[in-house]
């Protein structure tokens, strides 16, 4: 995309470490769950004990993950397009097109974050906690939805 290059061009260090530490985090959370899930299996078929809690954390660590990764595929145009009409029209029209597209993506991540901080600010209003002997406050993982509409 034209404008993250430009910008590229002007914060290029800046983005790199925020590029940098959403794939760190990521991969955190990646290996959390892989180590966890380790453990699970362990405890489960070795031990005869399974820990009540690994599957539920195991889903909130993807889920959180998912919405950091999503905003770090965009420059590469890792996200499904289907561009095959598009790519057949001449290229200003594809210009006005992609600003359009882009004016549209910027406006439903901003109602993501807007809403997504109305789920959380619920979530801790209802002191609402995950149904499952792991008591986990849910706010924490609805908060996952306005920092990934925010990224």
């Amino acid at each position: 995309m034209y404008w993250r290059k430009s910008m590229k061009n002007r914060f290029g260090s800046i983005l790199n470490f925020w590029d940098n530490a959403e794939r760190l985090l990521v991969g955190l959370f990646a290996t959390a769950s892989i180590l966890i899930a380790i453990y699970g299996v362990v405890m489960r078929y070795i031990f005869n004990n399974s820990p009540f809690w690994a599957e539920e954390v195991i889903i909130y660590l993807f889920i959180m993950a998912i919405f950091i990764v999503a905003s770090n595929i965009v420059p590469d145009n890792g996200h499904v397009s289907v561009d095959f009409f598009f790519e057949m029209l001449p290229n200003k029209i594809q210009f006005y097109i992609s600003i359009v597209g882009n004016i549209a993506i910027i406006i439903f991540c901003f109602l993501v974050t807007y809403y997504g901080l109305k789920v959380c600010y619920i979530s801790v209003l209802m002191n609402e906690y995950s149904n499952t002997q792991l008591h986990f406050p849910l706010w924490i993982t609805y908060s996952s939805i306005p920092v990934g509409g925010l990224l």
